[in-house]
């Protein structure tokens, strides 16, 4: 039983101090529970033919852990002293696992039903407001409308399209959101070129730049392709691009930079703004806090940018960050593996 539960002989166990048998955790039990069974036997009231019985981790002969349930008791003389100890020793090993794998679905359950609340908090609140302008606006449009001139008419419906567009968006993302979160977003990575993909995605963008006069320069290392989901790529660079001009003062400039090492490639976007508040920079990355902030021409927004682009990265198995500080810029940086990484 001994060599089957550690790897060792019985004979080799016999002279192993109990050190070299227990990790330092274990130890520390076995030496607390020790003392507190020193002190039941100075108590008149304790059993003296008393089993205790804990969970202990054994190391193994190579090294690993085994994870024990162990029945232990005095053995004593003629006059009742105990003169050693003995026990029962269980392997537990495959139960602790079991116990473990059902906590973290537990946890991630949770978790999921946590995210599952807050989507419907924000299809809640989110959408109540535009959908009050269009149901406003349309109602006073379809009852009175021969008492509006051309002007009018024109800022209700420029009013009604913005409230449309901006509801329509945020079901795009809520949508692209949920399903990068329960894995049910296609993931197709395929060689592209970086540099042609990101100078679309800032042409896109240009008509949004433009209005505060934003120039966005860009230094590449040089990068000829790289692996990744094309889609998910100008995905996240748009949310972080937008997310920039957003915040950026009139007549500045954006810098988007790459750079390659060993193992990843790295996109950095940095804006000279109005910066983030290090509280918030500690829960912008979690849906729960789902903070929207105006952008510096009272642009509105989602909140859902960032998390989007968190949960991309990880699909790629990336990694996203930033640094910032109020009133001096920000900027968002995120990695993803090289081909071969990618492809293991």
């Amino acid at each position: 039983s001994i060599f089957k539960l550690t790897g060792f002989k019985p004979e080799e166990y016999i002279n192993i101090s109990l050190k070299e048998r227990l990790p330092e955790s274990s130890m520390k039990q076995i030496q607390q529970l020790y003392k507190e069974e020193i002190l039941n036997e100075l108590n008149p009231n304790v059993d003296p033919d008393r089993t205790r019985v804990f969970e202990l981790d054994l190391l193994k002969k190579d090294d690993t852990l085994l994870h024990t349930s162990i029945h232990c008791s005095f053995l004593r003389n003629k006059l009742g002293i105990p003169v050693g100890l003995q026990g029962v020793v269980r392997d537990i090993t495959s139960i602790k696992e079991s116990e473990n794998q059902l906590k973290m679905y537990s946890e991630e359950l949770k978790q999921l039903n946590y995210d599952k609340d807050r989507f419907i908090q924000i299809l809640a609140h989110d959408l109540k407001n535009p959908f009050n302008s269009l149901l406003g606006l349309s109602e006073l449009l379809k009852s009175n409308y021969g008492e509006f001139d051309e002007n009018q008419v024109r800022f209700m419906a420029e009013t009604i399209h913005s409230a449309a567009s901006r509801t329509h968006n945020l079901l795009d993302e809520l949508l692209l959101w949920s399903r990068a979160n329960s894995g049910k977003l296609p993931f197709n990575p395929v060689l592209f070129d970086p540099k042609e993909e990101s100078l679309d995605v800032i042409h896109g963008l240009n008509s949004l730049s433009e209005k505060k006069s934003l120039r966005i320069e860009c230094e590449y290392h040089s990068l000829d392709s790289m692996f990744a989901d094309k889609t998910m790529f100008r995905t996240i660079l748009r949310n972080l691009l937008t997310n920039a001009i957003k915040f950026s003062f009139p007549d500045q400039r954006i810098l988007l930079s790459s750079s390659v090492s060993e193992t990843d490639i790295t996109y950095s976007i940095t804006d000279f703004g109005v910066g983030i508040s290090k509280e918030i920079q500690q829960k912008i990355w979690d849906i729960s806090f789902h903070h929207i902030a105006k952008g510096t021409m009272n642009e509105a927004g989602t909140g859902l940018g960032l998390i989007i682009c968190k949960e991309l990265v990880e699909i790629h198995q990336g990694k996203i960050g930033l640094t910032s500080k109020e009133g001096k810029g920000s900027t968002f940086y995120f990695s993803i593996p090289k081909k071969q990484k990618l492809a293991d």
